[in-house]
């Protein structure tokens, strides 16, 4: 007769198989899981053999131990608005350049204040100038004259919420930012909920979307106010201003196929030819693989071969065409720094 199992093994045995079925359980769901688009972006971005060239000349605009970001032309080229962050400080200051691009003198801090105050554009007349801050708690549109004078609030971003109470329809404050004057004067193109939208440039009417879905950012108008560039998923994507026809312009099955990597900040040439971004496509030069966050440039409808402007240790962000279109600024590093541009070349291919 035998023995009996004695019944804490028969506890531990059972513990164990419904251990193990967890397991093979997790595992199936692992192997079916769908994977990270950081992994298929790794995977699609190709080695590309590119030309060992003499990049173009690069000098500072910005001095002092602060960070300095989103660098934005006067209309006449003449002066360069910006943030700097400095001892929990974040305003808009200006400075003037020569007409070779480089400062004149000293900074002039416009804002002055203790809010959140960034990302400035130009109105096309060279008066005004408009941002975001969160002086009203969450981030809105602001106003002011290129001298520091006339701050006013233009747009706060409200939502209608979907339960009403006994005096009626209640409203949410949503965040709004990164505001880009349209070439026109007229309209002011913006993000919130994650989407582009455009109000007109005194802020009475009410706003309306460009795209309606996804995760979109940094809107960039061409030069005939006609479409929008724009960063989403990864790419850089194409609309007209009205909301129709969208294209892609980098990113795997897009016009610029060679570009499947992360690309974003577009930026329009004057000419309305180009467009420059960022983008960490890996290069090989000199047998050596290399992948920076560098400027590269491409004619606007996609075709003709990119060209790579920046190769260095610095992250590159927020290019901005010069009105005269032969200099970029741009943030490298903590600063802002210009650099001058060759003719052309490749891209008249």
């Amino acid at each position: 007769m035998r023995g009996r199992i004695p019944r804490k093994i028969i506890l531990m045995m059972l513990a164990l198989s419904f251990l193990l079925g967890c397991a093979r359980e997790e595992e199936e769901v692992f192997r079916k899981r769908p994977r990270p688009v950081k992994e298929r972006v790794k995977e699609a971005r190709p080695l590309v053999l590119v030309e060992e060239k003499k990049l173009p000349e690069r000098w500072q605009i910005t001095s002092g131990p602060g960070y300095y970001s989103f660098p934005a032309w006067s209309p006449d080229g003449k002066k360069i608005a910006y943030t700097c962050y400095w001892e929990e400080k974040q305003d808009i200051w200006v400075v003037e350049v020569d007409e070779d691009g480089k400062p004149k003198a000293g900074a002039v801090n416009l804002t002055n204040s203790s809010s959140m105050d960034e990302h400035p554009s130009w109105s096309p007349d060279g008066k005004r100038i408009v941002f975001h801050s969160d002086r009203e708690g969450k981030r809105q549109l602001f106003v002011i004259g290129a001298d520091g004078a006339n701050l006013r609030l233009l747009y706060s971003h409200e939502i209608e919420i979907e339960w009403e109470t006994e005096t009626g329809g209640e409203k949410e404050l949503k965040e709004c930012f990164k505001p880009a004057w349209s070439p026109d004067g007229e309209r002011i193109a913006f993000i919130a909920e994650n989407n582009i939208w455009l109000i007109d440039s005194e802020g009475k009417e009410e706003a309306q979307f460009v795209t309606s879905s996804g995760y979109n950012d940094y809107p960039a108008w061409s030069p005939d106010g006609s479409q929008l560039a724009f960063y989403s998923g990864n790419i850089i994507k194409l609309i007209r201003a009205d909301g129709s026809e969208e294209r892609r312009l980098t990113g795997s099955g897009g016009m610029r196929s060679d570009f499947p990597g992360w690309s974003n900040y577009p930026a329009w040439s004057p000419d309305g030819e180009r467009i420059v971004f960022v983008s960490n496509r890996k290069k090989v030069l000199g047998g050596r693989e290399v992948k920076h966050y560098d400027l590269w440039v491409v004619k606007a409808d996609g075709t003709g071969e990119a060209e790579y402007l920046t190769n260095d240790e610095y992250h590159e962000y927020f290019p901005r065409w010069s009105p005269q279109g032969d200099k970029i600024a741009l943030q490298s590093g903590f600063h802002i720094r210009v650099i001058s541009l060759p003719p052309p070349q490749i891209l008249t291919q």
